[in-house]
């Protein structure tokens, strides 16, 4: 049952400490695009810097941003 939820594509509306959490749990397995209306946020998630002070949330864009990958599993846009 559980491989019928693979690769989802899934957009979050809002990266404040809710939006960024789930969309920041969601990434590890799926693809997730998180939208914005702040654009200093959104530069910031593009650049691989949290926006809102989260342990885990900071190290995993610390590591996200040490991987350089070819295409990131979580992208944010302006909404």
């Amino acid at each position: 049952m559980m491989n019928d939820f693979k690769n989802i594509k899934v957009a979050v509306a809002g990266t404040g400490y809710v939006g960024l959490s789930i969309a920041t749990l969601l990434s590890q397995h799926h693809h997730v695009t998180a939208v914005d209306v702040i654009p200093e946020k959104v530069e910031k998630l593009n650049n691989k810097i949290s926006p809102i002070q989260d342990d885990y949330i900071e190290r995993y864009c610390y590591i996200a941003a040490a991987w350089a990958r070819k295409s990131d599993c979580m992208n944010a846009r302006t909404a």
